[in-house]
């Protein structure tokens, strides 16, 4: 299979979080349609179709372009969103994705009835928000917004990925990962749950101590007492830790795989030192939450 082409302005975009400093080198201003889309000859990109009538809901497609294996599959609807819950979120994606084209001298966009053109990346990071309001109580969806936003464009690929491969098209709102979208973007009390998780794995990680032959360890007494488990949360955390072979026991002491904790996890130990979470890791605690019924 050949390699899709990467276009200049996805390049730039994709640039975002790994060159700041590209940035601020003048570069010349690159033809575009609607929101980033390259100017060029059947591009990867995503098209929000915004009906005329104030009623009507808007549709969220993926359109491969030259990636596409055939005509039959060059085309994936997304979403669907009621136009209440598109209104309460248009302004502010408008102004996140403006404030990324500046930032690489691509031009900005405003949302039209009509087809409205999304560069692929931009694409990716909108229908992550969308599912995760499509079923959402409308005073949870400003939180979700703000949740949104706070996650970085690397963060939101991630979770399009996961998504899309198995819960993508438009009937899957209501289970799997785009629920899982849901509860982790719009839940207040879900995200206090969360965040008693993110602790969780934090003390539980950096206390590992470098044992012999550079391997991190404690004793199982330590690592099991209640002023480490703090609870059901803790033991139910020590044993899914356990059971992905990020932990192991041998005797009677734990052992800690950082390159495990990476794989599985999504943080390194250095991450957890620096109270960085990626969605990867919230994912995977939220798994640990929804196996304790919370």
């Amino acid at each position: 299979m050949t390699k899709p082409r990467t276009t200049r302005a996805a390049a730039a975009l994709n640039a975002s979080a790994a060159s700041p400093a590209a940035a601020r080198v003048p570069a010349e201003v690159r033809p575009t349609l609607g929101f980033g889309v390259p100017a060029t000859s059947d591009p990867h990109h995503f098209k929000v179709i915004v009906p005329r009538s104030n009623t009507a809901p808007v549709q969220v497609s993926e359109y491969l372009g030259l990636q596409a294996l055939s005509d039959e599959h060059s085309v994936i609807d997304r979403a669907v969103l009621d136009r209440a819950r598109w209104m309460a979120i248009r302004a502010e994606v408008q102004r996140a994705f403006n404030t990324r084209l500046s930032t690489h001298n691509l031009k900005p966009s405003a949302w039209k009835a009509g087809d409205n053109l999304v560069d692929r990346l931009l694409g990716k990071e909108l229908c992550v928000l969308v599912w995760a309001v499509e079923h959402m109580e409308m005073e949870k969806i400003p939180v979700a917004v703000r949740n949104w936003l706070a996650l970085r464009p690397e963060e939101r690929w991630w979770l399009f990925g996961m998504t899309a491969m198995s819960t993508g098209g438009i009937g899957d709102g209501d289970k799997g990962w785009r629920l899982a979208l849901r509860h982790a973007l719009g839940d207040v009390a879900q995200s206090e749950l969360l965040a008693d998780a993110q602790r969780a794995l934090r003390r539980l990680c950096i206390s590992f101590r470098s044992h012999s032959k550079g391997r991190l360890a404690r004793y199982k007494g330590k690592l099991e007492h209640f002023r480490m488990t703090k609870g059901a949360l803790g033991v139910a955390l020590r044993e899914r830790l356990l059971a992905d072979k990020v932990l192991s026991l041998e005797g009677a002491m734990y052992f800690l795989e950082p390159n495990v904790l990476g794989d599985r996890v999504g943080v390194s130990f250095h991450d957890l030192k620096l109270k960085h979470y990626s969605a990867q890791s919230r994912t995977y605690l939220q798994g640990v939450l929804d196996g304790l019924g919370q």
